[in-house]
């Protein structure tokens, strides 16, 4: 998060602090997390949704920087509950369970109504194409992100 608000969720960014089981943690300096197990069961995941057509156990165990013995439990507890699945190519990708996180990232992300309700009348108002009109909003204090989940709804 910025020090105005905004949330960073580019993958990019979040992905090398958790997928090698780092024990840094976002806004926490050089801190340990409390409990590095969660850090290593979310790595999986994460590693798994960065892969272009899903990952075998041996690449995530790479991936993550884990052993095979700690790596195995949690890859199979994921896959018992639907967070990752086995692909025709016998390759762990995500499962119809995190349909469930993305569902709840884009809510929880979505501008607040009367934001959103500002972002279509200040489109309305322009002739041109949406992201110039994500612009003049954001010379409203409305960011682009915002703007461009607003023009979504």
């Amino acid at each position: 998060m910025d020090g105005k608000g905004t949330v960073a969720a580019d993958p990019a960014v979040i992905l090398p602090t958790v997928v090698k089981a780092s024990p840094v943690t976002a806004g926490s300096g050089d801190r340990k997390p409390r409990i590095q197990s969660a850090v290593r069961a979310i790595s999986i995941p994460l590693a798994v949704a960065d892969s272009a057509n899903g990952l075998k156990a041996k690449e995530i165990m790479e991936k993550v920087g884990l052993s095979s013995q700690v790596t195995y439990h949690p890859v199979h507890t994921m896959h018992g509950t639907g967070i990752i699945r086995k692909n025709e190519s016998n390759r762990y990708v995500l499962g119809l369970a995190a349909v469930l996180l993305a569902e709840g990232f884009n809510r929880q992300l979505a501008p607040p109504e009367h934001l959103a309700r500002s972002v279509r009348s200040i489109v309305a108002g322009a002739d041109s194409e949406p992201n110039y009109s994500c612009i003049k909003a954001a010379s409203k204090g409305i960011t682009r992100a915002l703007c461009q989940q607003a023009l979504r709804r």
